[in-house]
């Protein structure tokens, strides 16, 4: 299952920067893009990042994806689990691969200065196990 090989990702060697320059990800990251073939989710939540949304969210987003249960998704960030949603956005149709996991999908947005060996500041995307 796809949930057990992102689980082994405990940091990162590499930093990537979105091509919306608002976002870096990590390795795992990567590999989820690459192995679920979703390049697109990457772009959604990098389409909402702002100085607003990380004052909303007290410079912690968790973002979760799950399946609606009729052939697409709810995409959602909030400040923890619990909390009500400051992002809601519905993915019509997807080919996401929602059974290779136990559960929603979930993933962190943190504020950073800038890590080592980048040339830029930015928000990271990365992996609950990566943190």
């Amino acid at each position: 299952m796809l949930d057990n090989d992102l689980d082994m990702f405990t940091g990162t060697e590499n930093w990537t920067k979105h091509q919306f320059g608002a976002l870096l990800f990590t390795d795992g990251i990567k590999h989820l893009r690459e192995a679920a073939n979703c390049f697109w989710l990457v772009d959604a939540i990098a389409s909402h990042q702002s100085d607003a949304l990380d004052k909303k969210a007290d410079g912690f987003q968790l973002w979760l994806f799950e399946s609606n249960g009729k052939g697409g998704g709810t995409l959602t960030c909030r400040a923890d689990t619990g909390t009500k949603p400051f992002v809601t956005q519905e993915i019509e149709f997807t080919d996401f691969p929602f059974d290779q996991f136990r559960e929603p999908l979930k993933l962190y947005v943190e504020g950073v200065g800038r890590p080592q060996g980048m040339q830029v500041s930015g928000r990271v995307l990365l992996l609950p196990s990566e943190r």
